[in-house]
């Protein structure tokens, strides 16, 4: 396997150009400069950080504060550290809402198991992850569908022309 390798990187070394220097990046292999590649990847980045400022910009305050509680809510926290035993299989992280209720209503219970838990705050905290998750998952699908194609169109605007518009469209 060691031999392939070999072969694999002196035939990468005699494209690139055979000089036996190894210090070449895949932009090489592209043809590409790796001072224009690290230009075009600044300026990408810019850009998305600018469409992701423009975003956060565009949600009201509440719902940027909700976002964040909701965000803070869900972040895992290893059980050791507040020195809960795991018990069995059970995970060794907790969330904040769920250790909340364990220390402050500790017997609040409800009559039906859900998520795994009869704790009030277990099923909140467990509710609250999947809150999370599916907020992370719209903001970031919205980031990207307002990334620009060209000059006009956004890629939300590309899919609704390539996927809705013949839906819609009556002969």
């Amino acid at each position: 396997m060691a031999r392939v390798g070999n072969l694999i990187r002196d035939q990468l070394d005699s494209t690139v150009g055979g000089t036996g220097n190894r210090s070449w990046t895949g932009w090489d292999l592209l043809g590409i400069s790796t001072a224009r590649a690290a230009d075009q990847e600044s300026a990408a980045l810019e850009q998305l950080g600018s469409l992701i400022a423009d975003y956060y910009r565009d949600v009201s305050d509440a719902g940027l504060v909700r976002r964040i509680l909701v965000g803070v809510g869900a972040a895992p926290i290893p059980k050791r550290l507040f020195r809960i035993p795991v018990v069995g299989n059970a995970s060794s992280v907790t969330n904040p809402i769920s250790h909340f209720g364990l220390r402050v209503f500790p017997n609040l219970k409800s009559p039906v198991r859900l998520l795994g838990s009869n704790r009030v705050f277990g099923i909140a905290g467990r509710a609250n992850i999947l809150l999370a998750t599916g907020l992370a998952s719209y903001d970031a699908t919205s980031i990207l569908l307002s990334i620009p194609v060209n000059d006009e169109l956004t890629i939300g605007d590309k899919l609704n022309q390539v996927l809705l518009d013949p839906l819609f469209t009556y002969p």
